[in-house]
C-alpha cells in the first residue's frame, strides 16, 4: 500500500496580501473632483523660503 502524503500548503497570507517593502500609500482623493494626487516624498517638495527674522543674541 502506497500513501501518497501530499505536502503542506503554503501559508496564504502573504499570497492573498502581497506587500513590497516601502509601500507608498494609496494617493489621496480630492473631494469633489476624485482625481488621485501624486504624493511627493517631503524630501522633494519646494520648500517655502520664509524671511528670517534675526533675533537678537542675548
Amino acid at each position: 500500500t502506497t500513501t501518497t502524503e501530499e505536502p503542506e500548503p503554503e501559508p496564504t497570507t502573504q499570497r492573498q496580501v502581497p506587500v513590497a517593502p516601502e509601500t507608498p500609500p494609496p494617493p489621496p482623493m480630492i473631494p469633489g473632483l476624485n482625481i488621485p494626487v501624486p504624493v511627493l516624498p517631503t524630501v522633494e517638495l519646494p520648500r517655502i523660503e520664509l524671511p528670517r527674522i534675526e533675533l537678537p543674541a542675548r
